[in-house]
């Protein structure tokens, strides 16, 4: 009964959290209609973005390599782009711009997953996705996911890209449902860890309290319900720590292999996660500190389970050796983009928006506990705080954005868990903190709403940013030119109609102060904003003011656009 009443709960919590608003800013119809002109409803139409697509890729199937700035072509970065379809028709970058809006998401990564996806040829049993980003643990799954859903005719997979410029609401299907099986997957995995604690203590609050701090975590709330492995891994990485835990309490070593084997699966899954070994090693070293095995056992062990990690990463990433020099560019591009720390600012991002305010508190409390009283609270239970506090330099070396602690979200329900662990071993006084602990976890739950409403309000048309703003600008602009900086994407530039506005497209902020032609608007998202100085800043509004703006909130309670690209704010500015 108990048991059920835990499913029960977590299932609601996930309905609620993660679940609703899984479609925010999918490729519609809806938003087709504001972007696209009836008269281009036709196959040469169609016919011209197939052959932008593959201008794009003529030379490279890889997503990261296909990016204006490692190109040396036609496509490579300009200062100046301008697209007017008045006076040139159809070319290559009003194509390629409006392609976006036919496959492209609101978020700017995800569309990188179906490249790969696409690169793939079964028939011929060519299973490379040119894509290592993440690891095959998560794209393999997620191509048979979405092939079982075809077989049931939940999602329709067509190999030829013009059905889905023609069904646009058929490509938001895939987006929706590749996010259903991650949001499944974490959530399952949230579900293992509340029914382990259960399983150690019996008792209904203290699991409880695990899942409402584990679903109400900002960064679960607004990055859970995206087609990217960082929740998926969930179920993994708690079964590697369960594994690890009977291991620790039976000094069995095939617990040990099999707690080895599945770290290697998460790390088959997202490289970044391949830190979670350290908790099985460190179990292995504190049951061989007790018990003293020989030098022979020992080193046969290390190597059994050494040897089932590079199973288990490779099992699922056999282009890791097929093709390492594809692996090593990739891995190449991924430490370019981490070389400036964002230092304590990164810490303190883990803090408010991985674990939240009240629970970070809890956390800290814990923490303390743990190391003043650790021969109480359990060997067990110091490695987890080891493992914790030994993710700190990665979320350290991640750049300052709040959202870059996504990479993070494995260590989250296990910080959760460690918290309840600690506390509710806490005997006196156990009353009065319990009530504590509730009246955090609910606090936790209001400011969950806040975060929740991004992604939900992005998934309607009549209180998503940019659709609004689309829709007041094929209103209220006429013909105008509008500007724009670096690229036409739906995650920085509204869908309006390409028929009707001279675009010009800005490789920077200075470029437009060089323009003796400057557009008669601009627009430009909240997240462009941290790309300019101050000085460019006042520059800017002696040329521009705000027209309109575009919020999911009242501004003061805004949250930062560098968290999550859900529903940003939108700004449209006229010319002075």
């Amino acid at each position: 009964m108990k048991r059920g009443l835990l499913i029960c709960l977590v299932c609601a919590l996930s309905w609620f959290f993660v679940f609703d608003g899984i479609d925010w800013g999918v490729p519609s119809s809806g938003r087709m209609a504001l972007a696209m002109d009836e008269g281009l409803k036709n196959e040469d139409f169609y016919d011209s973005l197939v052959k932008a697509r593959n201008l794009v890729y003529k030379d490279t199937k890889s997503a990261v390599f296909a990016s204006p700035s490692y190109r040396n072509d036609e496509f490579k970065a300009k200062d100046r782009i301008v697209v007017d379809y008045a006076k040139d028709g159809v070319t290559f970058y009003f194509s390629n711009y409006l392609r976006h809006y036919f496959l492209c998401s609101h978020n700017p990564d995800e569309n990188a997953v179906f490249n790969g996806l696409s690169n793939m040829n079964p028939s011929k049993l060519d299973f490379n996705p040119h894509f290592f980003f993440y690891g095959g643990g998560y794209i393999y799954p997620l191509a048979a996911w979405y092939k079982a859903l075809s077989w049931v005719k939940a999602v329709k997979l067509v190999p030829d890209m013009r059905h889905y410029f023609r069904n646009p609401d058929d490509m938001g299907g895939l987006y929706t449902s590749g996010r259903a099986l991650s949001a499944l997957m974490g959530t399952l995995g949230i579900l293992m860890l509340v029914l382990f604690e259960y399983k150690l203590i019996g008792t209904l609050f203290w699991p409880a309290i695990l899942a409402l701090l584990c679903f109400t975590s900002p960064m679960i709330v607004l990055w859970s319900k995206i087609l990217k492995p960082h929740f998926y891994l969930l179920p993994f990485s708690t079964m590697c720590i369960m594994a690890s835990y009977r291991f620790f309490d039976t000094k069995n070593a095939r617990y040990f292999r099999g707690a080895m084997f599945l770290c290697g699966v998460v790390a088959g899954i997202a490289l970044t996660t391949s830190i979670l070994t350290l908790f099985p090693l460190m179990a292995y070293l504190r049951n061989s500190l007790e018990a003293r095995p020989e030098m022979k056992v020992a080193a046969k062990d290390l190597a059994a389970g050494t040897l089932l990690f590079g199973t288990g990463l490779l099992m699922l990433n056999p282009y890791y050796v097929l093709s390492p020099q594809e692996l090593l560019a990739e891995m190449k591009y991924v430490s370019s983009t981490l070389h400036v720390s964002g230092g304590m600012t990164s810490i303190y991002n883990f803090f408010r928006y991985g674990l939240g305010i009240l629970p970070s508190v809890l956390f800290i409390a814990a923490a303390c506990i743990g190391v003043y009283y650790r021969k109480i609270t359990g060997a067990f239970n110091f490695m987890l705080l080891l493992l914790i506090l030994l993710v700190s330099p990665m979320v350290y070396r991640l750049p300052n954005l709040p959202a870059d602690i996504r990479w993070a979200t494995f260590i989250l329900p296990l910080s959760f868990f460690y918290t309840v662990e600690i506390l509710r071993q806490k005997k006196k006084p156990q009353a009065w903190l319990r009530a504590l602990v509730l009246a955090c976890a609910l606090v936790s739950v209001a400011d969950a709403f806040r975060f929740r409403t991004y992604c939900v309000n992005d998934s309607r048309a009549a209180t998503s940013t940019r659709l609004q703003a689309g829709e007041w600008i094929n209103d209220n602009t006429g013909t105008a030119s509008i500007g724009h900086l670096y690229d036409i994407i739906p995650w920085t530039f509204p869908p309006v109609k390409f028929t009707k506005h001279r675009m010009i497209v800005y490789g920077s902020l200075e470029e437009l102060f060089r323009d003796a032609d400057k557009p008669q608007y601009f627009v430009y998202s909240d997240v462009q904003r941290y790309a300019r100085t101050k000085e460019q800043e006042k520059r800017f509004y002696e040329l521009y003011r705000l027209e309109k703006g575009f919020h999911n909130t009242r501004e003061p309670l805004e949250l930062s656009s560098t968290l999550t690209p859900a529903n940003e704010p939108i700004y449209v500015l006229k010319r002075i």
